[in-house]
């Protein structure tokens, strides 16, 4: 898990997710290597499997704030805001102070205001 995330910082996206892969391998039920290769392939732009690594993690520990933030942006790029915005409330409620998240809320209630 932390040799993905050393590779992950370093933009080296497929040894990350080998690494990541590798640590699911060893422990399926390690929610934070399914978050982290959730945000490797977000990186990469396959939502759809960042999408189901992220559902996985919150499955195995529904308190990961970056599944929940991560899962509302992709959420959000689909123009999907209303699962967006209840990603975002389920990360504000593992951390209310979270800055990310709460401009990730904020933005997406003025675009709803804004939308008729």
């Amino acid at each position: 898990h932390n040799l993905g995330l050393v590779y992950a910082q370093q933009d080296k996206y497929r040894e990350a997710e080998t690494a990541f892969q590798k640590a699911i391998g060893l422990d399926a039920e390690f929610a934070p290597a399914h978050v982290e290769l959730g945000a490797v392939h977000q990186k990469q732009g396959v939502l759809d499997k960042a999408m189901a690594e992220y559902q996985r993690a919150i499955a195995l520990d529904p308190h990961l704030l970056k599944a929940h933030n991560n899962l509302g942006v992709i959420y959000a790029a689909q123009g999907r805001l209303l699962e967006a915005v209840a990603a975002w409330k389920a990360a504000l409620a593992i951390d209310p102070t979270d800055p990310e998240t709460k401009r990730n809320l904020e933005e997406a209630e003025e675009i709803a205001r804004k939308t008729p």
